[in-house]
């Protein structure tokens, strides 16, 4: 492969890669969204402890079974904010761990 071939085909990769990161967020949501409407009480409870965007995403995650570091790669955030995020929705849900949070779901 010579130089101009491996040009295009970083570009081609970065093109792709910024697509597929747009569409893990749409999935995020996507997926969110259709746990929300399998149950109505569940909606209810969910719509309780999911207060922002951004943490709706983080529970996609976690209701998807990823890590820590899966949900932040997914959601292009550190790791701590990951964190942080599932703190605040332990706290509000009452429970101690994400395995209790999804047993909930």
């Amino acid at each position: 492969m010579d130089e101009i071939q491996l040009a295009e085909f970083q570009q081609e990769m970065n093109k792709l890669m910024l697509e597929f990161s747009g569409k893990a967020t749409t999935l995020a949501r996507e997926f969110t969204q259709k746990a929300l409407e399998a149950n109505k009480y569940s909606k209810f409870r969910l719509k309780r402890i999911v207060q922002t965007p951004r943490e709706e995403e983080v529970m996609a995650g976690i209701l998807a079974g990823l890590q820590y570091k899966e949900i932040g790669a997914n959601l292009n955030i550190c790791t701590d904010t990951v964190k942080f995020h599932v703190t605040k929705l332990l706290k509000r849900a009452g429970v101690s761990s994400r395995r209790d949070l999804e047993r909930i779901y």
